[in-house]
């Protein structure tokens, strides 16, 4: 992880010309990344990433993520701080974090009425 400037800029390359959505946020004091887990669902189900393996520091920023297709805005469950959504067409992108002081395993969990996928990292 490193810093950006303001002179800084990010370039996206998407593999093939199918719809791809983005989201840029920035947290300070993130140094690296720990764990990570992903999950995908059908529309109208509960959207859950997964678990995460144990985080290795007691103090992480849990960042997760939802896109969905079609249907109502996800809502992230309790405990997390909702970042803008955004939305293109049908299409949303779901972003959200929570800070933690334990170690443990955390998953990017909600509600959301489209076919969805979820992914959640934690940062230290």
């Amino acid at each position: 992880m490193k810093a950006l400037t303001a002179a800084d800029h990010l370039t996206l390359t998407y593999p093939t010309s199918a719809e791809h959505h983005a989201a840029v946020d920035e947290f300070s004091g993130v140094t690296a990344a720990d764990k990570s887990a992903w999950a995908t669902g059908a529309a109208s189900t509960p959207f859950n990433s997964g678990s995460t393996a144990t985080t290795t520091t007691a103090s992480e920023l849990v960042f997760g993520v939802v896109g969905a297709e079609g249907g109502a805005s996800p809502v992230f469950a309790s405990g997390y701080t909702a970042l803008p959504i955004l939305a293109v067409s049908s299409d949303r992108l779901a972003p959200a974090y929570q800070i933690v002081t334990h170690t443990g395993t955390f998953a990017a969990s909600g509600s959301t009425t489209g076919q969805w996928m979820a992914d959640v990292v934690t940062l230290r």
